[in-house]
């Protein structure tokens, strides 16, 4: 790149709804410190330190209003953009669809240069055509950017002879600051709309599953590990379903008697909620089937809890087994419980992975 000096503007619909608002703050400061100029267009509050401006208004609607209100954004975004004399266009991409073809051409148009963070090489919970995602990120952005090696791979099969540019492989932004002072910081599960029954109870073990509910992320394994696991074991289900039915999955719970151990909460939740959660949970547990980069794992070990999570290849850049976390086989329900029922019943080796997870992200994963 012949530039020496960047000016570097993050273009992000998804922001505060998703969690990104955390990531857009941390790649926005990791910029500055390594002396280029950084600014974030996104649907949240100015953040201290940094200069974010809020040009979507895409929270709290329907999908096809929040469309439209996003590529309104997107509109006032590139303008403000140019204005301010950026002369990169930084966008995520995680489904390399028709929405990102079109938010990609409208940067090109404008004459602007497109750094393009791929956090999914492909949809996890829709279809989008492969002829979308080579144009997307083979053809129209200048740089491709993955969090690790795994997604290099991929992306570089998927894109074939079509990419002009290489793939740059960096860290994930860590969650470290977010839960520094998590003891003090987070407030009573007492003042949320959040009720989990048998808190504080004697003897119970919480496992957490947290995130967006897709078919990919394993749910199913999980709640049928649930019948082999002792009763003491509970299970805590946060977060909005994606390409799962809610219906069913009530149903399911209903059906297979446990209604008194699972405890689903299938909406979005807010920072707070999340931190109560993180806060009272023993065990986070991510039985993906199919990732390319998990900010749950990064965020569940950031705040010190122990992980239980599937040893895909993604995940095993982060849990080193037995060492920062514990990975059993994906797809497998029995190792699975072999695992969770290993850490449940070893207090120390909860409190041993917590450490030295929390160390691991403080060496890999700082900006």
């Amino acid at each position: 790149m012949e530039d020496t000096t960047f000016r570097i503007a993050i273009i992000d619909p998804v922001g505060s709804k998703a969690g990104m608002d955390h990531y857009n703050n941390m790649l926005a400061t990791g910029i500055q410190n390594n002396g280029s100029e950084a600014v974030v267009f996104s649907n949240y509050a100015t953040a201290a330190g940094l200069t974010v401006y809020p040009t979507f208004h895409n929270t709290g609607k329907n999908k096809y209003a929040s469309l439209i209100s996003s590529f309104a954004g997107m509109v006032r975004s590139i303008r403000f953009a140019k204005k301010w004399g950026a002369n990169r266009i930084l966008l995520h991409v995680f489904r390399g669809g028709f929405i990102d073809m079109l938010y990609f051409v409208m940067v090109r148009v404008a004459g602007l240069r497109i750094v393009a963070i791929v956090h999914d090489v492909e949809s996890l919970e829709t279809y989008s055509l492969p002829l979308f995602r080579r144009i997307v990120i083979g053809k129209l952005a200048d740089t491709r950017i993955v969090h690790n090696t795994f997604s290099r791979e991929q992306l570089l099969r998927i894109l074939g002879n079509s990419h002009r540019f290489p793939v740059f492989t960096m860290p994930h932004v860590h969650f470290l600051d977010l839960f520094e002072n998590n003891k003090t910081n987070v407030p009573e599960l007492t003042i949320l709309p959040i009720e989990l029954d048998n808190d504080g109870v004697s003897g119970i073990v919480r496992l957490l599953f947290f995130g967006q509910i897709k078919r990919s992320k394993g749910l199913d394994l999980l709640l049928e590990a649930m019948h082999e696991l002792p009763e003491h074991i509970h299970l805590v289900i946060a977060g909005k379903t994606r390409d799962t039915d809610e219906d069913s999955l009530l149903k399911f719970i209903q059906e297979n008697g446990l209604t008194s151990r699972v405890k689903p909460i299938l909406r979005h939740i807010s920072d707070p909620e999340r931190d109560a959660l993180f806060e009272s949970c023993d065990i986070l547990v991510l039985p993906y089937r199919r990732i390319y980069q998990s900010g749950v794992l990064l965020m569940a070990m950031s705040a010190g809890i122990p992980v239980v999570a599937s040893d895909l290849e993604p995940n095993r850049d982060a849990v080193i087994h037995k060492k920062t976390g514990l990975l059993f086989q994906s797809g497998n329900t029995t190792d699975l419980c072999n695992q969770i029922n290993l850490l449940s019943d070893d207090a120390a080796m909860r409190r041993n992975l917590s450490a030295a997870a929390r160390d691991h992200i403080r060496v890999h994963y700082l900006l």
